[in-house]
């Protein structure tokens, strides 16, 4: 099981402490840290209003969590990484670890750089040996790994990192990204990065990889990647739609966006034989299961989760789920 630890200092969106789980193996220094995910609000506050409760706050999280894939510490589960330090990062500060600000009205608290950077200082600041690290993200989550791997480099004893990133290569094919981009450009120091403030392809740099790959920000060649990212992700289609119509009935916004990400997919693995993709066509926002007990749970009692699609194996039972 991995054990609940709430942060000294950072904080989530309600203004609760930050927290991550984790489940130690003393005799490895290896770890797998999972940064997760879960939307964001911080660039229109009263989208937070809608957002779930457990996105926003520590407040009723479970003392322990069972690891699904690759937090399993199963064998045959999961072969690679059964044996790692096994962290898992709760996301609750809507702002994809970006931003250190506040709501205009004070409502809400847009702090998740503070809270990744407590973290990760926690849990590699006093090691006594280099450490080998996976920096695994999904959705937002894996916005906030690959922007916070090179500090990471900088700070730490590491000896090699790799990141895994899970349904966060985001592309501007609809207008989504401009009130993240005004939101950044307003106050550019909001944010850890000035590029965060930099424009590029109708969006900030710091969001999409590509960006941050060019401008030498993500250091591509000094770690390992591995992109998970499916061409027909729906929630991408339906944020180009900012939720109004089905994307479907559009093929050519489906098209249009598609395109996009191909292009966005193809440059990337042209510039650095260490950077790998894996594309299914699938619909998929993110493909990997890694933990949460209360969703898991849930889906074996069939109740009705937005944010989540319950994954079943040959014989109809609950094997795990996707985040949405």
């Amino acid at each position: 099981l991995l054990q609940r630890q709430f942060l000294p200092t950072a904080i989530c969106a309600d203004s609760s402490p930050g927290a991550y789980y984790i489940e130690r193996n003393s005799s490895s220094s290896d770890y797998v840290v999972y940064v997760a995910g879960g939307g964001g609000c911080a660039d229109d506050p009263i989208r937070c209003e809608e957002v779930d409760e457990d996105k926003l706050t520590s407040n009723g999280l479970s003392e322990t969590i069972t690891g699904h894939g690759l937090l399993s510490n199963d064998a045959v589960d999961n072969p690679m990484y059964s044996t790692f330090n096994r962290i898992f990062i709760h996301y609750c500060t809507q702002d994809m670890f970006l931003l250190d600000t506040e709501s205009s009205d004070g409502v809400y608290q847009f702090r998740g750089r503070p809270l990744i950077e407590e973290t990760m200082g926690l849990l590699f600041g006093n090691i006594d040996k280099e450490a080998s690290i996976v920096l695994v993200g999904s959705s937002s989550g894996g916005v906030g790994a690959f922007n916070v791997a090179n500090w990471m480099l900088d700070s730490f004893k590491v000896k090699e990192l790799s990141v895994i990133i899970d349904g966060s290569i985001l592309v501007e094919a609809g207008g989504y990204m401009k009130s993240i981009l005004k939101l950044m450009t307003d106050d550019p120091s909001i944010a850890y990065s000035p590029y965060c403030a930099e424009e590029f392809r109708g969006g900030p740099c710091c969001i999409q990889l590509t960006c941050m790959v060019m401008t030498e920000q993500y250091p591509i060649d000094r770690l390992n990647t591995f992109v998970i990212q499916s061409t027909q992700d729906m929630l991408a289609l339906a944020n180009n739609h900012n939720g109004e119509t089905n994307p479907l009935e559009n093929i050519w916004d489906a098209v249009t966006y598609t395109g996009a990400m191909d292009y966005a997919l193809n440059m990337l693995t042209a510039i650095s034989p260490r950077l790998s993709v894996f594309s299914p066509s699938c619909i998929d926002h993110t493909i990997l299961m890694v933990g949460g007990d209360i969703k898991f749970k849930n889906c074996k009692e069939e109740k009705q989760q937005d944010d989540i699609q319950c994954v079943y194996d040959k014989n109809g039972n609950v094997s795990g789920f996707n985040e949405r």
